[in-house]
């Protein structure tokens, strides 16, 4: 065990003392570590001998066969992964069912409203659904708008203080 061990610790003289003195210490720490390893060793072997007992197989049917055959990958694979293909499998079907309800929906409407050049102008010919909630032309507009002022506003600080480059102490 110490061949493995790169380490070797510096036991003080007050430590030694204690551990030659003591009763919780008396006995060779030779023995001891026998004695652990000897342990552990036996109970490695119990471990292995339990698990070399379990023969049970379970039986599946045909179908769970079929799937393990076709993607051995999927047999494999952990709880966290097997979430995660479900999740993303139900995510892109819900994302399908949406927009399949959303044209069944929207194609009732049919009416389009005739509206003068004016208004033909200011109006956006891809307007929608998300565009009119969200409106990310108008927070673009508002950022640059907001840009422009700070910019002004630091265009009209004309102070500028004389620095030194050098440290003076």
């Amino acid at each position: 065990m110490s061949k493995d061990c790169s380490f070797h610790p510096q036991i003080s003289k007050s430590s030694a003392y204690m551990s030659a003195h003591s009763d919780m210490f008396s006995g060779n720490l030779k023995e001891f570590y026998e004695r652990q390893e000897a342990f552990l060793k036996r109970q490695h072997e119990k471990r292995q001998a339990i698990v070399q007992t379990y023969s049970f197989r379970p039986e599946i049917n045909a179908t769970s066969e079929v799937i393990v055959e076709s993607d051995p990958v999927r047999g494999n694979e952990t709880s966290a992964e097997r979430v995660r293909r479900l999740y993303s499998r139900d995510q892109k079907r819900q994302e399908v069912v949406r927009e399949l309800v959303e044209k069944e929906v929207y194609s009732q409407y049919t009416f389009k409203p005739e509206i003068n050049k004016v208004s033909r102008a200011i109006a956006r010919e891809s307007t929608t659904i998300e565009e009119l909630a969200y409106n990310p032309r108008g927070r673009e507009r508002k950022e640059l708008l907001q840009e422009q002022l700070m910019t002004q506003e630091f265009s009209d600080c004309t102070f500028r203080p004389q620095t030194t480059k050098t440290k003076r102490y």
